[in-house]
């Protein structure tokens, strides 16, 4: 690959569907299309599904708990507090036709919190 496109395939970082846990895993986006629906970052889960169906791929990254830091008055020691109920992180992977980009979801508690564009098929 030469000039642009290997510029563009260094940029994309890209990576095998088990290592799409990274954060930096492709190009950030606010939001995608799937036909004629647009979904975007705030979403729920429900809303992804009824838009783009099925991913091709879905991973269970981990289980979240929200937590409070909390710090000494004399600013010193930190210590994180796991409060509330835990969170299931999940990737969800939307491969496109030839020459389109990958899509990668990342879905924590049901909501849509982040998209980035990946690798061309």
């Amino acid at each position: 690959m030469y000039g642009f496109a290997a510029t563009l395939t260094a940029l994309l970082w890209i990576l095998p569907p088990a290592a799409v846990g990274s954060d930096h895993y492709g190009v950030q986006v606010e939001s995608i299309r799937c036909g004629r629906l647009v979904v975007e970052i705030g979403d729920r889960s429900d809303q992804l599904l009824e838009a783009c169906g099925d991913p091709d791929y879905r991973e269970v990254v981990e289980l979240r708990r929200s937590s409070v830091k909390v710090i000494t008055p004399e600013g010193g020691t930190r210590l994180e507090l796991g409060i509330g109920d835990l969170q299931l992180v999940e990737h969800w992977v939307y491969k496109q036709r030839s020459g389109r980009l990958t899509r990668v979801l990342t879905v924590v508690g049901g909501i849509l919190t982040d998209i980035r564009l990946a690798e061309r098929n």
